[in-house]
């Protein structure tokens, strides 16, 4: 999976984007655009069939800084 940078950002918005396994635990990578700064380093996803993780980012007017994540919720 590729995440680009989302168009006509608001200073203060908040994203959070919600990835769902499938029902295999194929190994998935995640690529990121050099806008989104995640604070607990590399985002590992989840490789187990249907779990679900979630990582919250706030625009600061330049880039998106992540302000949590929580791994393997369903």
């Amino acid at each position: 999976m590729t995440f680009n940078a989302p168009t006509n950002p608001v200073t203060g918005q908040i994203l959070t984007l919600v990835l769902t396994h499938d029902g295999t635990a194929n190994a998935y990578t995640i690529t990121w655009n050099a806008a989104f700064k995640r604070a607990g380093g590399a985002f590992a996803n989840t490789n187990t069939a249907n779990a679900v993780d979630t990582i919250h980012f706030v625009y600061n007017g330049t880039n998106w800084y992540e302000i949590g994540r929580a791994l393997a919720t369903a």
